[in-house]
């Protein structure tokens, strides 16, 4: 009654109020002294809630809208370069860009093992070494520091960083074991799908002097990349060799071998030749 009736309870409470020798005692106004008071909050509580729903609502879908516009990177595929070109296709053997030429060992250079990576989008990226030993074990996470740097098609540093890797970690999974450093920022998209790659090994400090020392217990490595989503790993190829190693110069070297032996033969058959027609 004292909500829908502020009026009536005006007059309720005022005649309820203790008296002195008849005469009223003064006190407070009381909340039931504001005609009204009451009845205009009821409105507003009401108005409040009818608002709850709907700002739930645009609060969503904006964390929505924010979280897809969040930049992501996907990384599909990978090469290593080799002593004879690029390794492209895994396989046994794996093979150059044209499907059939057998991959070289790994190349090691000044700025470490080199290739590419393709992927999609803008986002982070994370590169390694995994390595095997003769046997059946699994591939695992070589060093535990690199310098790993992306270029774009000129050969500009897009960036660069010092990640951080965990090592001797089973690489047959889809764990990322590069526990600090990833670059940030790759965008896959501005350079046409592809970025260049170089690793660094700088713990254990890894040279193309002695690259082919540091490797030479296992039989075969590989190059793990990550993005935001996807993974992607190249060829798994022979470590380093010696430095300056060529394949093909072994081959080239049997082919002039074999011109030179050759002609000596023509020479020599020649020559038994003008000796029979002059005996």
């Amino acid at each position: 009654m004292l909500w829908h009736e502020p009026d009536r309870a005006h007059e309720v409470f005022h005649h309820s109020l203790p008296t002195s020798a008849g005469v009223p005692l003064t006190v407070a106004p009381a909340i039931a002294d504001f005609p009204g008071f009451l009845t205009k909050e009821r409105p507003t509580m009401n108005l409040t809630r009818l608002l709850i729903l709907p700002l739930a609502i645009l609060l969503t879908l904006g964390l929505a809208g924010v979280a897809s516009g969040v930049a992501t990177s996907t990384v599909t595929s990978k090469t290593i370069n080799v002593t004879n070109g690029e390794c492209v296709n895994p396989g046994n053997p794996p093979t150059l860009a044209d499907g059939v030429t057998p991959c070289g060992a790994a190349v090691y250079g000044p700025t470490g093992f080199t290739g590419h990576i393709h992927g999609t989008g803008t986002g982070s990226v994370s590169d390694y070494i995994c390595v095997h030993t003769p046997g059946n074990g699994p591939f695992v996470s070589f060093g535990t520091t690199y310098t790993f740097t992306v270029y774009d098609s000129n050969g500009g540093v897009i960036a660069t960083t010092t990640e951080t890797v965990n090592p001797g970690q089973d690489c047959s999974g889809t764990t990322n074991w590069v526990t600090s450093g990833s670059l940030t920022g790759i965008d896959f998209d501005a350079n046409g799908g592809v970025v260049a790659y170089s690793v660094l090994i700088t713990n254990p400090n890894v040279t193309s002097a002695n690259a082919q020392a540091t490797f030479d217990s296992y039989n075969s490595i590989r190059n793990e990349a990550f993005g935001d989503s996807g993974q992607a790993r190249s060829a798994s190829v022979a470590p380093p060799g010696p430095p300056g190693e060529i394949p093909e110069a072994p081959a080239a070297i049997l082919l002039v071998l074999t011109a030179g032996f050759l002609g000596l033969a023509f020479v020599a058959r020649r020559r038994l030749v003008a000796g029979r027609a002059t005996v």
